[in-house]
């Protein structure tokens, strides 16, 4: 029995412990409890102090921020107000130099349009100088062809009036290379013909031996007054009226029917000349006319056929062997540009 009881206690004791262990436990985990709540709560607490003074803090950086942009917003405004007032500065200054420009651009286009006017003006001036000056020239010209030419009102009545005639040319233009005159059917003067070195001196000389586009009438160097064939040679224009411009008349038939005849006064008599041919030939020295070296009478026969077949129309004269022929020479223009005019006439008489 005791032992029971003493088991009863142990039993009992060691549930008290066990109850109070539990209570501990249970006290223990209060405690626990009680700690994690405070815990907790101070947790809280400081988190919501926390959030308090963030938020607070947020909210006091919100106000900065929200002073700072009116700040900003305030400056902004005083920089645009500045900016405006810059701005409105500037716009007259802008303006200014625009016009300041503007005047420059306007200057120099005054200039420039001054200058045009100017050299306009200088260059008509220049202009009308030098048409002034090539009016003196052409006049002049026009008065040495009138000059260098002799009218025809003088009759020849012989030998010695002949000679007379040519020895006074000879003295009027100081110039001893006048060999004789040429008198052309429809020219109304008579042409002093002279002979030089060579043919060019008086292709740029007149008969008074001073320099002249329009030259001379003059025989070739290679002639001589009794050669079997005497070639002359003469200057055409466009512009004037040199003697050899009559020439060009001979392209018609019908002027050649009415001027079939030309004479050439030299030495002490006249000869006569009856054209057999109107040839337009190219400026080539092989060309027919300008071969003169034969020496039998039946290649010089031939020669002259040869001379009336080229001709540009047929002229029923007839040629032969113990002729002697006179070619005169001259440039056309037109439809015959850059081509020679040649008229051949036969002697058929001497008086």
């Amino acid at each position: 029995m005791d032992e029971e009881k003493k088991k009863t206690t142990a039993k009992k004791k060691t549930n008290n412990t066990k109850k109070s262990t539990g209570t501990k436990k249970k006290t223990n985990n209060s405690k626990k409890n009680s700690t994690k709540s405070s815990s907790v709560k101070s947790n809280t607490k400081k988190t919501t102090s926390k959030k308090a003074s963030t938020n607070k803090s947020k909210t006091t950086s919100v106000k900065k921020k929200s002073t700072n942009t009116k700040k900003v917003s305030g400056t902004k405004k005083k920089t645009t107000s500045t900016k405006k007032k810059v701005v409105n500065k500037e716009i007259p200054k802008k303006q200014k130099e625009v016009k300041a420009e503007e005047k420059k651009d306007n200057k120099k286009t005054k200039i420039i349009l001054d200058i045009i006017i100017y050299v306009f003006i200088l260059v008509v001036m220049v202009c009308l100088v030098l048409l002034y000056f090539k009016r003196q020239e052409d006049n002049e010209i026009i008065k040495e062809i009138e000059e260098t030419v002799v009218p025809k009102e003088i009759e020849i009545i012989d030998e010695k009036t002949v000679k007379d005639y040519i020895s006074d040319l000879q003295i009027k233009f100081n110039n001893s290379d006048i060999k004789g005159i040429l008198n052309i059917g429809g020219l109304d003067v008579n042409i002093p013909i002279v002979k030089g070195k060579d043919n060019d001196y008086y292709l740029r000389h007149a008969v008074t031996k001073k320099k002249s586009v329009i030259g001379s009438v003059f025989i070739d160097y290679r002639n001589n007054t009794n050669s079997r064939q005497i070639n002359i040679y003469g200057h055409n224009s466009t512009k004037f009226n040199p003697p050899f411009k009559v020439l060009e008349g001979y392209l018609n038939k019908d002027y050649y029917n009415e001027h079939k005849y030309f004479e050439f006064m030299v030495n002490d008599e006249t000869r006569k000349y009856e054209i057999f041919s109107v040839i337009v030939a190219n400026k080539d020295s092989s060309e027919e006319h300008m071969q003169f070296s034969y020496k039998k009478d039946s290649d010089w026969l031939k020669h002259f056929q040869r001379l009336q077949k080229k001709s540009k129309y047929k002229i029923n004269v007839t040629v032969n062997k113990n002729d002697k022929i006179m070619v005169l020479q001259t440039c056309i223009f037109g439809r015959y540009h850059d081509k020679l005019l040649v008229i051949v006439g036969r002697e058929i008489e001497r008086k």
